[in-house]
């Protein structure tokens, strides 16, 4: 069965405050237990102020809202040097496949990118296939691989700073352990 897509007229797309960490928190309730359920609890808590990660400086929350009601949570930031970073989308199990989680990107793509960003960068879990599906149909390129020694901050300084590109070993290795992430890229 194929899913209607949302229709634009449905969308908002605006900034989240911290004070709206409760609509996250319901996002995430909606969850299925995995890494996206995960990162919208997560990104619940930074919100509150009840998370140990520290939140990077910069960071903008973005949330779609159809139909009133919050659907899909996102971040982007801005560093440095025509640098930006997209994580923590997440869209509503009852919208995925809509494009609700690609019309969000779209619009953060376009925010950084209004802010002098020229490249946009993200990490995906390597055991995640269809996020890194939905992250190439977008655009992004793999760059590098990485091991990562907490699971629940990919791009964090948690992440070891061995690179583990280019070698087809490693990357068969990053395809098999959980604990590997996947830098990608695009330019805007």
């Amino acid at each position: 069965m194929s899913l209607k897509p949302l229709a634009k007229s449905e969308i908002v797309i605006r900034l989240l405050a911290d004070n709206e960490h409760a609509l996250v928190a319901r996002l995430a309730v909606e969850g299925d237990g995995s890494d996206e359920f995960c990162t919208a609890r997560a990104l619940s808590e930074e919100m509150a102020g009840i998370s140990e990660r520290e939140v990077p400086p910069g960071r903008m929350i973005f949330g779609l809202f159809a139909g009133g009601h919050l659907a899909a949570v996102g971040c982007a930031r801005l560093e440095g040097d025509a640098h930006g970073y997209i994580s923590r989308v997440h869209a509503g199990r009852f919208l995925r496949r809509r494009g609700a989680a690609r019309l969000l990107v779209e619009h953060m793509e376009s925010y950084l990118r209004e802010h002098g960003c020229r490249i946009a960068n993200l990490y995906c879990w390597s055991h995640s296939v269809g996020t890194q599906r939905f992250w190439m149909k977008m655009g992004y390129t793999r760059v590098a691989t990485r091991a990562h020694s907490n699971r629940a901050a990919p791009g964090s300084a948690a992440c070891s700073t061995s690179a583990l590109s280019g070698d087809s070993g490693q990357e068969a290795e990053a395809a098999h352990n959980p604990a590997v992430v996947i830098r990608c890229r695009k330019e805007l």
